[in-house]
């Protein structure tokens, strides 16, 4: 993502899956807490969603390969976000400029 110059918490799929994340994990925590685990459990399921809704009405075999050739690139992208927002939980934890930040995602 970054050969543009442009983030993976920048890109349109990186702001979708971070939108996820604040909205299913986040908010509920009053954008104190950062669970890496339930971050990574809720892009999966997301992510799986995502190739489900696009590829509906395919044959079980087709829905495979698609899943073999997007998930892993998907999960990537998502891996990287959660790293960026661990980063940045960790050097402004627990002050304004944290909760601006993930508030106005």
């Amino acid at each position: 993502m970054g050969s543009w110059g442009i983030t993976e918490r920048e890109s349109y799929y990186g702001l979708d899956l971070l939108g996820t994340i604040v909205a299913t994990q986040l908010k509920s925590a009053g954008l104190t807490t950062f669970n890496v685990a339930e971050a990574i459990d809720t892009i999966t399921a997301d992510i799986m969603e995502e190739i489900r809704k696009a590829n509906r009405g395919c044959s079980a075999e087709k829905l495979v390969f698609y899943f073999s050739e997007n998930f892993p690139q998907n999960f990537t992208h998502g891996a990287l976000l959660i790293a960026k927002c661990l980063a940045d939980y960790y050097r402004t934890e627990g002050t304004d400029c944290h909760r601006v930040r993930w508030q106005e995602v």
